[in-house]
């Protein structure tokens, strides 16, 4: 959903009357907000779990390649180097730092080594 709603307009909404004049704006939700609103929680009671980081990784990181505006784009890989930060400052030793850092998109922890 959030995929989806990166693509749209946020700033505001407009009603018209019948003859197109503007009766009505309603401010929307920022993007960041979106974001947080999706994610924060999860960040802070996940933030022992390295599967729960990986996956969320993932979304973030998928969310900034598919939006279309700059701005979104840049509050959601400042939202990821939070996550970073947030590994940085955790109490996971070195190698698992790094499999925390690793994106998980389909949440199944497997390595990333390869096949034989």
């Amino acid at each position: 959903m959030l995929r989806r709603l990166a693509r749209q307009d946020l700033d505001t909404a407009s009603i018209r009357d019948l003859n197109g004049d503007l009766r009505l704006i309603i401010p929307l939700p920022s993007w960041e907000d979106y974001l947080s609103l999706a994610f924060d929680e999860i960040r802070l009671f996940g933030a022992m779990s390295i599967q729960v980081i990986r996956r969320l990784r993932a979304a973030l990181a998928g969310m900034a390649d598919s939006a279309m505006v700059l701005s979104r784009v840049e509050a959601t890989q400042h939202y990821l180097k939070q996550l970073d930060l947030a590994v940085a400052h955790s109490l996971f030793n070195s190698e698992d730092k790094i499999k925390a850092l690793q994106e998980d998109r389909q949440g199944l922890g497997l390595s990333k080594r390869s096949l034989p």
